[in-house]
């Protein structure tokens, strides 16, 4: 699970500066959003996709400012995920 806390927190890094003090409480809640995820499956290949779905999912309240936030926050994982190449296979995520 370490491994994962610290996805989570690679991919929040660059969203730090945008989150000002919402910062600790979305990093909080993301980790309560993946961990719901792992909950329900415990299939450790879908580890990296929870935590990416989890990192993205509301991010765009804070990238565009907009509480609109579902559109944005799919561009950031599009745009993430083209990014990396898709190394996870996570594509569907932001389908």
């Amino acid at each position: 699970m370490t491994e994962v806390t610290k996805t989570i927190d690679v991919l929040l890094q660059p969203f730090k500066p945008v989150m000002g003090a919402d910062y600790d409480r979305y990093r909080n809640h993301v980790c309560r959003v993946f961990l719901n995820c792992w909950l329900l499956d415990r299939d450790d290949a879908n580890l990296e996709k929870y935590a990416i779905a989890a990192v993205f999912h509301d991010i765009g309240i804070w990238t565009d400012r907009t509480i609109d936030y579902l559109a944005p926050s799919i561009a950031q994982a599009s745009q993430y995920l083209t990014k990396t190449a898709n190394r996870t296979g996570a594509t569907k995520l932001a389908r």
